[in-house]
């Protein structure tokens, strides 16, 4: 009877740590609750992560950084949002940097760069590498593809995926990345030679996100 006693006590201690967090989490962020009235059927995902994943939030008017979040990203909406016990939140004050964990790995997001290829200063890329500048940046591209069948009441959402790179320079100028020659002349100035070359010998893979950091610190090292 005593071991039942304090299970129960243990268990309502529990709980309790569990409420103030939520609370707390709450507290730190104010949100507006997300509604989903989505009613097509779904091919494919506009997330990033179908789940919930651990990540903090970086709140634009620098206060202290909002940790232990379960957020995720829709890519085709460009929105951002966190769960709690209470359901699933968009926050309410602007996001300008989150980190989403995926296992051992971190994925940074961050906007307010400048506009290209339909993305503006609000659209978040995916940070590759950011120790110097350039900056090389990943955008995740969702196509949605809307289609009704024959005699069917029902449309059907259709997402395809594909990823482009960008670096960001020193004159605050956004460009597309490419391994043209000229190109190379814009992200490596002064080193167009010696970066392609070390692009040729390595046999780097510059449509990867391991390649392309690779590359750019190897630029950092001889600039």
């Amino acid at each position: 009877m005593k071991i039942l006693k304090l299970s129960l006590v243990s268990l309502f201690i529990i709980i309790s740590h569990l409420c103030i967090a939520q609370n707390a989490i709450i507290a730190r962020i104010k949100g507006t609750p997300f509604l989903n009235e989505n009613k097509n059927i779904v091919e494919g995902s506009p997330y990033l992560f179908d789940d919930f994943k651990e990540g903090i939030f970086f709140v634009e008017n620098g206060r202290t950084p909002v940790n232990n979040l379960q957020i995720k990203i829709n890519l085709v909406t460009n929105q951002v949002s966190y769960n709690t016990d209470k359901g699933e939140f968009k926050p309410d004050d602007p996001i300008k940097k989150f980190i989403i964990k995926e296992g051992d790995e971190s994925h940074t997001f961050q906007k307010g760069f400048p506009e290209i290829d339909k993305g503006g200063t609000e659209t978040y890329y995916e940070v590759i590498y950011d120790v110097s500048l350039p900056i090389v940046l990943k955008k995740y591209v969702k196509t949605v593809l809307m289609a009704k069948q024959y005699n069917s009441s029902k449309t059907t959402e259709t997402y395809l995926n594909s990823i482009k790179y960008y670096v960001f320079n020193s004159n605050s100028e956004m460009t597309r990345f490419s391994t043209d020659k000229k190109a190379f002349s814009t992200y490596f100035p002064n080193k167009e030679n010696e970066m392609l070359m070390f692009l040729k010998e390595k046999k780097i893979n510059v449509k990867s996100d391991s390649g392309l950091k690779e590359l750019f610190e190897h630029y950092s090292k001889i600039k």
